[in-house]
């Protein structure tokens, strides 16, 4: 019953995103999109899709699998910070880190190593810097602090008022399209020095 929602007919947007044109229920009460990949191509991460599945799980029923939940994680940091450029859903983004954190089956250690070997710490910090900030405390500390890039630690108030302040539109998000590009580009350190047309927006 799933159908091409009005506007989303032509793949060409499409083309080389990580998932295939919207589909809607029909009803207008869900969407459904069909992933491919995990980001863009062209995206700065060292992060193969062989070495998900293979450190995925198959589930208790049906022929699906779940990815490792190191994985999952940061999949849900990286997607926030980097895909949505840490502007789209925090509080759903929020909710899954505690989720994840309170499940218990996240080796933190592991979590760490996969964030530093994929170059995905900046998000990932920035991800639950901000989730911590909002109140998710069940992340500990020291992974927080292992994958924190040192060298911007005199900006993260200015950063963090600036990507909190994008949630809320009374509060005035950045005026300048530009500004905010810089900014998110400061945050993400190397990330953020790839060409534009591999870049999130």
């Amino acid at each position: 019953g799933w159908v091409t929602r009005a506007g989303d007919q032509a793949d060409e947007p499409f083309r080389g995103h990580f998932h295939l044109p919207p589909l809607a229920d029909g009803t207008g009460a869900g969407n459904l999109e069909v992933h491919t990949g995990l980001f863009i191509e062209g995206n700065p991460f060292s992060w193969p899709l062989e070495d998900i599945w293979a450190r995925s799980r198959p589930l208790m029923v049906g022929p699906g699998r779940v990815p490792a939940p190191e994985d999952l994680l940061l999949h849900i940091l990286l997607h926030f910070s980097w895909s949505h450029v840490a502007r789209m859903g925090p509080w759903r983004t929020f909710r899954d880190i505690r989720a994840m954190a309170e499940s218990r089956t996240i080796e933190w250690e592991r979590f760490t190593a996969l964030a530093r070997s994929t170059g995905g710490e900046a998000p990932a910090f920035w991800t639950l810097r901000l989730a911590r900030r909002c109140g998710i405390t069940e992340v500990p500390g020291a992974v927080e602090e292992a994958i924190r890039p040192v060298r911007l630690r005199v900006l993260e108030p200015l950063l963090e008022r600036h990507f909190a302040g994008q949630w809320f539109p009374a509060e005035g998000p950045c005026p300048s399209r530009r500004m905010e590009r810089a900014l998110w580009r400061v945050a993400m350190g190397g990330l953020g020095r790839h060409g534009e047309a591999n870049l999130p927006w």
